[in-house]
């Protein structure tokens, strides 16, 4: 079941970021916290456990997907999709929704982070028909490169 996020989940958002130390680092973590207190979310929850979130910033004429994660043991359930879905049937004067995912080639010493791990997520954002239009070197800081996807919500193509 899709649901608005709850300062309830917090706690449950902290440990689907957890479950992924190759797509967060730790410092990601209170920033993650900060914005589901302050932005649009939605959560994946069964049986009582939120097993998915997504995080975004409605603007004027965008929405820009800040953060997601779903549950490990839940991956390829359709959850992703249907939050994507989700949030983008709330849009209403949005017509282009962008995010900035990690760069394969990122790497972020001292951490378990790997870029290459985001070949998944790359992939995920393109069924949903994103299109991957810049990347941003460093931009999350040394050796952490980043890739800038767009969609049109109304099916045609991204111009930026």
């Amino acid at each position: 079941m899709i649901r608005p996020g709850a300062a309830q989940d917090v706690v449950a958002i902290r440990r689907l970021v957890e479950a992924w130390p190759s797509h967060f680092v730790p410092a990601a973590l209170p920033l993650i916290e900060a914005d589901f207190a302050k932005l649009s979310s939605l959560v994946w929850e069964e049986a009582g456990i939120v097993r998915g979130f997504l995080i975004w910033a409605a603007h004027a004429v965008e929405i820009e997907m800040l953060w997601m994660a779903v549950d490990p043991s839940h991956l390829r359930q359709c959850i992703g999709t249907r939050l994507v879905e989700a949030a983008l049937a709330d849009a209403t004067t949005q017509r282009i929704v962008s995010l900035k995912t990690s760069d394969p080639s990122a790497q972020i010493p001292g951490t378990q982070f790997d870029g290459s791990a985001f070949m998944g997520t790359l992939s995920f954002f393109h069924r949903l028909g994103f299109r991957t239009v810049t990347s941003l070197e460093s931009y999350w800081g040394p050796g952490s490169n980043a890739i800038v996807l767009l969609k049109n919500v109304d099916g045609g193509h991204p111009t930026q």
